[in-house]
């Protein structure tokens, strides 16, 4: 019986491990299909290509004529969600919150909450996947408290955030994700011809997509492009040292964010890394939040935990966003 039992559990241990070699195997094909074009581009009559300075040019040039907003926007936002995010439309409660709460406190900003960070193609997974009908399971599960399955949606992300963060794939899947940011901002009419500062918010695992994204924007954007991570895992992604800012908000409490630092690019001893580089020149900074988690009761976005100023957590988190945005991002010419 107990021979048996030793059996069953090494089975499965084997299934589970050839399973996640499996995963790890397959996770950048979606990312290189789109850049090869063999897929979603052709679904997607508007995803061409990635940005380019003759793609920006040409949407300057037609907005160059336009006639100006009615109300016109001073800053975008574009919020990219944690690991645990499955769509395009944001669906998970505690995120929701901090995005209300954001756009009470900036009144005047655009912010863009339509995009689902882990596809190169912006294509969530519960839509126009051969799984689809297994997501949307899944996510039904996570929504009505069976957090049990949920983890798998969160292996999932995980899995396309060590695709951006590889030097070999990353940098198709990064020009995905900012052709696809692009594209958000064009349909909120964002001036391509002005300097309308643009701050993209990661989340967790979104704050490496962010990264990965922003500094294709900023070698054809005219306005600053500065990139707020929010307990973000983050690589030394090759060109991270050419984000106008990127300011990275963590905690000592947040085991989670400090898995960055398996990136040997994170290291004080990489003198030569983009990220270090970055760090030196000022264009890469970080906010100590104290006592929070990464995620749950007690996190970032806990609204029912409080500090002895009476502030919540998630007050906290809003303000230390807020104040970041507010603050004009310091012009630091490219070394």
């Amino acid at each position: 019986m107990i021979n048996l039992l030793f059996d069953v559990i090494y089975y499965a241990a084997l299934i589970v491990l050839i399973s996640l070699v499996a995963a790890l195997a397959v996770a950048p094909f979606e990312s290189m299909g789109w850049w090869s074009g063999w897929w979603l581009r052709k679904d997607d009559p508007a995803a061409k290509s990635p940005p380019a300075p003759a793609e920006i040019e040409s949407v300057q040039s037609a907005q160059a004529h336009a006639p100006p907003a009615a109300q016109p926007v001073d800053h975008y936002v574009v919020y990219l969600t944690g690991i645990g995010g499955s769509t395009a439309h944001l669906n998970i409660p505690y995120e929701k919150r901090l995005l209300v709460r954001l756009r009470e406190q900036l009144p005047t900003a655009c912010v863009i909450d339509t995009i689902y960070p882990y596809s190169a193609a912006n294509r969530g997974l519960t839509k126009d996947r051969l799984f689809a009908r297994f997501w949307r399971f899944i996510l039904h599960e996570k929504l009505t408290g069976h957090d049990k399955l949920g983890f798998m949606i969160n292996l999932h992300n995980l899995l396309q955030v060590l695709v951006c963060a590889d030097n070999r794939y990353g940098p198709f899947f990064s020009q995905g994700a900012a052709h696809v940011i692009a594209q958000q901002l064009r349909q909120e009419k964002y001036d391509f011809t002005g300097r309308v500062p643009l701050t993209i918010i990661g989340y967790s695992g979104g704050g490496q997509i962010a990264v990965g994204a922003a500094p294709y924007l900023a070698e054809v954007l005219p306005a600053p492009v500065q990139v707020i991570s929010l307990a973000g895992v983050l690589s030394s992604t090759p060109k991270i040292n050419r984000i106008d800012q990127l300011v990275h908000i963590y905690s000592d409490k947040d085991t989670v964010q400090r898995l960055g630092m398996i990136f040997p690019g994170r290291w004080r001893i990489a003198f030569t890394s983009a990220w270090n580089q970055g760090r030196r020149s000022g264009r890469i900074t970080s906010i100590l939040l104290p006592g929070v988690k990464h995620d749950g009761a007690g996190s970032y976005l806990d609204e029912k935990s409080f500090l002895d100023d009476g502030r919540s957590y998630l007050d906290r988190t809003v303000d230390t966003i807020v104040e970041v945005i507010d603050t004009e991002t310091p012009h630091i010419p490219d070394a």
